[in-house]
This record gives structure tokens, sequence and C-alpha cells, in this order.
């Protein structure tokens, strides 16, 4: 009987093999962390700009519909150079009760009303506004490009870009 011995050649990586993967995605990671950081900010902009258009649009149409006085308000109120950067809740003010309270998470985003420092805007039961105003969304970066949402008298906001100082 002849027993024949089979020798299994193992597989797997060498020390040399694993470090230069090491390595280059090191180098990889080089380039791809400032753009991540910048994709990060963006995207706060443009969450915190979208949720508050929403938030505009929905106690607009609360309004309307439960044909009375329904306001935002903001959290942040006595801060006046971020009024509406930690959030808004929406109450309708015959009942003065809270219908939504929406809280933001990018607090490096700063949301400021530039017209009037309003920390208040009241829709009436038409869906018009007593005077319109303008908040202005920025982030840290200096001389990068923010939102600027204008709310009209009939109470429609409107988005466009600014230059943030």
């Amino acid at each position: 009987m002849n027993i024949i011995k089979t020798h299994k050649t193992q597989r797997g990586f060498t020390i040399l093999e694993l470090m230069i993967v090491i390595a280059v995605g090191g180098i990889l990671a080089m380039f791809a962390l400032p753009n991540f950081s910048i994709m990060m900010k963006n995207n706060c902009m443009v969450t915190k700009t979208n949720s508050l258009i929403s938030s505009l649009q929905f106690a607009r149409s609360e309004a309307v519909k439960r044909n009375n006085s329904v306001s935002l308000n903001a959290l942040n109120g006595a801060d006046t150079s971020n009024e509406w950067g930690t959030g808004w809740n929406i109450v309708d003010n015959s009942t003065a009760t809270t219908i939504r309270v929406v809280q933001q998470e990018c607090l490096a985003t700063t949301a400021n009303e530039t017209t009037l420092d309003k920390t208040v805007i009241s829709y009436a039961g038409d869906g018009f506004i007593q005077s319109n105003g303008t908040i202005e969304i920025c982030d840290d970066r200096v001389g990068e490009t923010g939102r600027r949402i204008t709310i009209s008298a009939t109470g429609r906001p409107a988005v466009s870009e600014i230059a943030c100082p």
C-alpha cells in the first residue's frame, strides 16, 4: 500500500504585500478626508435650508387649514447671531399648542434672520405674513456660498445663493 502525501501550498498575503496595501490606502485617505469634510458641510447647509423651507410651507398650510394664526418660533431666540440655527417649533397661536418641533444637528451651520432679527414668523389664517423676512444660512467657512431664504408678504419662501461673510 502506497500512501501518497500531498503537500498543500499555503495561500495568503505576505507582510510586504500587506504593507503596500496599507500605504496605498493611507495615501488615498489623505486625499479623501478633506473632501469628505467639505461634503459634510455642504450637506448640512442644504439639509438646514430644505428643512426650514418645508417647515415654512407646512406652517403656512396649517394656518390656512385651521383658518387661524400659526407661527414658527426660533428655539435659540436669545442668540442674535444664530436665532434659527438650533431649530424651531411650529405653534397654533389660538390654542398655544405645539404642532411640530424641528431640531437641527449641524451646529456649525448658522441660520440668522437678517431683516428685523425676528425670532417668530407668524402666518395668518389666509396664509399671509405681517412683514416679509430674510433668513441667511452660512457655515464656518469664510467666503463660501450660503443660502438666503426670502419670505414674501404672501408667505411664500424662495431660496437664493449668497456669499457668506
